[in-house]
């Protein structure tokens, strides 16, 4: 299973990803095209922007509602 079918599997079994998550999990720096592609296959991937950690960077963060 590839990184982008890894990333669709943890998106539809309610999981929520940010960059640092996908690499932590999946070994992938390049997220935001992994949600660009699935998205022109017709999935339905929210983006909600987060704030995260002491600097409160704001960071878009991936899911899929259900």
């Amino acid at each position: 299973m590839n990184s982008r079918e890894q990333i669709l599997n943890y998106l539809e079994s309610g999981g929520k990803l940010t960059g640092l998550n996908a690499f932590k999990h999946f070994q992938t720096l390049s997220l935001p095209q992994h949600i660009c592609v699935l998205r022109k296959r017709g999935h339905d991937i929210k983006t909600e922007m987060v704030t995260v950690g002491k600097n409160k960077k704001r960071v878009a963060m991936y899911f899929i509602e259900g």
